[in-house]
């Protein structure tokens, strides 16, 4: 009797995509292609479509479409089991269980509502003037020497000030209204803004003291915070944190693109921002020496092989991040460097991309 685990071994699905799609792009681990499936609003002339010959799966990184060689052969060609069975050599009849349907695809994420964009934007905008006025001088100097900031980039990324302001209804944010909650809170802090593509995905605070250190603004969607430094980067370097990933696109925007999921702790949507490094020769992700760093690296590098986890060292009693090794002294661009040639040796001994 032959089970539909048998029927799968007997179907290689890269041989079966490329018979209906022409051969694919070799990337690293996988195999690319432009995806067939419907959720492209413009196409896709940039291939998303990912094959993965090893463990016989595919996934879009645009519209989200996933599965194995059955999940291909049934929504694409459309084929029955009976069909799918006989493409094998097999008789259906006699298939002990069946797959389960596919589930349906992840929807990739969109910004916050036109009505929270428009409030938060001018918020950005006043805390923006307000750094640069006498009362953001503190917040402004801890940025330029602490942070090891230079003053264009901190206007290239759009930092500000806000004192601590008056709690605003959820309303004027477009919010539901939650009985619960005392209105939106506007703490004191460096406004750290999340823009992609035009977009205003969220908000967060680096308060200067107290619990929560970081405070990110009802309404804010996660999202991957210099998305827009990835475009046409051969190399990726992924931060733990916002401000680590401002200094190192200041130190290596030219050689490298720099981005953050915010922390240790949040997963890579791919069905949003999977297509931002689908280019990519070579993802680095450099997180803090911490635990938590520790963790978030180990469950980013398990969602992709492409990705190669480096440390950064420690040049100081306490340090810990990107920040503290380039305020310590040390060359962010020698560290890059070592780092890829650390990772082109392994890929000559290993054969692999």
């Amino acid at each position: 009797m032959i089970d539909f685990q048998t029927i799968k071994e007997r179907l290689d699905l890269l041989t079966e995509v490329e018979k209906d799609l022409g051969p694919g792009h070799k990337s690293g681990r996988w195999v690319l292609f432009s995806c067939p499936f419907p959720g492209h609003k413009h196409g896709d002339s940039k291939p998303s479509l990912s094959v993965t010959p090893d463990n016989g799966r595919f996934f879009c990184f645009s519209c989200g479409r996933k599965g194995d060689v059955i999940t291909w052969l049934q929504e694409y060609r459309g084929l029955t089991w009976r069909e799918i069975g006989d493409l094998a050599g097999s008789d259906p009849g006699s298939v002990a269980s069946r797959p389960r349907p596919a589930p349906p695809p992840p929807q990739a994420d969109i910004p916050p509502a036109a009505i929270w964009q428009a409030r938060a934007l001018a918020f950005v905008e006043d805390c923006e003037r307000r750094l640069w006025q006498p009362e953001g001088a503190q917040a402004l100097a801890w940025l330029q020497e602490l942070r090891g900031l230079k003053p264009e980039t901190i206007r290239r990324y759009r930092l500000g000030y806000c004192p601590e302001l008056p709690r605003e209804s959820r309303a004027a944010w477009g919010l539901p209204e939650d009985p619960d909650s005392k209105g939106v809170w506007l703490p004191k802090g460096v406004v750290i803004p999340w823009l992609v593509g035009g977009a205003l995905w969220g908000v967060n605070m680096r308060r200067p003291a107290g619990d929560p250190k970081y405070y990110k603004l009802p309404g804010s969607k996660a999202a991957l915070f210099g998305a827009d430094n990835l475009r046409g980067a051969e190399i990726v370097l992924l931060t733990e944190g916002e401000l680590d990933c401002i200094l190192a696109a200041q130190e290596l925007g030219d050689v490298a693109g720099v981005a953050t999921l915010g922390s240790a702790s949040k997963r890579l949507d791919l069905a949003t921002w999977g297509v931002y490094l689908l280019p990519a020769r070579a993802i680095l992700a450099a997180y803090d020496l911490d635990p938590a760093g520790s963790a978030g690296l180990a469950a980013l590098a398990g969602r992709s092989a492409r990705v190669h986890s480096i440390l950064v060292p420690a040049l100081r009693a306490g340090d810990k991040d990107i920040t503290d090794y380039h305020q310590a002294g040390g060359n962010l661009w020698e560290w890059l460097k070592y780092n890829l040639d650390r990772l082109d040796a392994l890929r000559s001994r290993t054969g692999r991309a």
